[in-house]
């Protein structure tokens, strides 16, 4: 009786044995959840540039809080940029740690990192080339045509050169972007460089030495997030604000200005989305602000689908912008509203595409 009852408790476990892996292993590999706080931060960024995008298509007058790339001060509409940029570059570290785990070669990582650098580059190439009738941006002195350098371009050169980043060292990166900085600050004391640079939207593409530091920030933000949470309020807390006093120090030789992308404005700006990001991060991740993440849930709409609605303020509004361009803008009390009205627009379309599933995927 004894042999049989020991023989069933040695069978029992024998069957609970042959289960035990597949458990733990469930246990060990959870699906990584999706971070909140990227796309409420990617959605603010959006919904904050979509403001400064359409404001100046329909108000003849654009208050100073709503301006942007002033040489003679730093405003809040200067740091709307940077902080898709350094959102951009940690998302891409995010991704790029996820492909690696996943056993995706490093050659493959790259060119996946490459096509989406080229498409958004064409696609913004193609965009700003369309508008330009629509806003008569495009006519040069003595009414020659130019390719205009928009923010869809910045974008994808960013993304390429913050990857090539990203395959140094963690210390190598700062000295990397230190030496991109520095040498930018060197080609502006050029005369024809510094007003080349002045002369074109985002700074033209000489300009990306410059734009491509602060997705880089952004990307050492992200593969910090992905190696160890531990404490991360507080590393975004000492990273942004080493960034903005440094780049207060680099502004006493060269003034933080939007219109130049000057070394000291990178810096400065990137301080800026870290220390932004981490309140999100601290809110969202945290749940500390649950009544606010439910009121300012319509972000993630945005967050979701940040390249659809940038092309959609474009394509819903076209008649529009070309119209009061043409025949006159509006007063600010007019054009404001309209503009909200529009950005409302664009939302509720990106709501109803997210719902049915729709992806643009580059």
């Amino acid at each position: 009786m004894q042999q049989a009852v020991a023989s069933r408790k040695t069978a029992s476990q024998e069957e609970i044995g042959q289960f035990a892996p597949v458990i733990d292993l469930t246990v060990r590999a959870p699906k990584s959840p999706r971070l909140l706080s990227v796309d409420y931060f990617r959605g603010a960024a959006v919904l904050l540039m979509l403001v400064y995008d359409y404001v100046p298509f329909f108000s003849r007058t654009v208050p100073l809080f709503l301006q942007h790339g002033r040489p003679d001060m730093l405003l809040f509409g200067d740091f709307i940029a940077p902080f898709f940029l350094f959102i951009m570059g940690l998302s891409l570290a995010m991704s790029i740690d996820k492909r690696r785990a996943a056993g995706v070669s490093e050659s493959n990582v790259f060119w996946q990192v490459a096509r989406r650098a080229v498409l958004l580059v064409l696609i913004g190439v193609l965009i700003d080339d369309l508008r330009g009738p629509l806003i008569g941006g495009n006519i040069g002195l003595g009414g020659s045509y130019y390719i205009k350098w928009g923010v869809l371009e910045t974008l994808g050169a960013s993304y390429l050169i913050s990857y090539f980043i990203m395959r140094f060292g963690v210390k190598a990166r700062f000295v990397v972007i230190a030496g991109l900085l520095a040498g930018y600050m060197g080609l502006m004391t050029d005369a024809w460089f510094a007003h080349f640079v002045q002369s074109h939207s985002h700074g033209s593409p000489l300009s990306i030495i410059s734009w491509s530091t602060i997705a880089a920030f952004g990307m050492i933000a992200g593969d910090r997030l992905m190696r160890n949470r531990q404490n991360y309020e507080q590393y975004l807390y000492r990273l942004g604000g080493s960034l903005i006093i440094i780049g207060t120090i680099v502004g006493l030789f060269t003034p933080a200005r939007k219109d130049l992308v000057s070394s000291s404005y990178a810096l400065i700006t990137a301080g800026g989305a870290a220390i932004a990001f981490m309140l999100a991060y601290y809110l969202i991740e945290t749940r500390a602000g649950a009544r606010l993440i439910q009121r300012l849930s319509p972000l993630n709409e945005f967050g979701r689908a940040a390249l659809l609605a940038w092309l959609l303020q474009y394509g819903l509004s076209a008649y529009l912008i070309w119209y009061f361009n043409t025949y006159g803008k509006l007063v600010a009390w007019l054009g404001i509203p309209l503009a909200v009205t529009m950005i409302g627009v664009v939302w509720l379309v990106v709501r109803r595409l997210n719902r049915a599933g729709f992806r643009l995927a580059i």
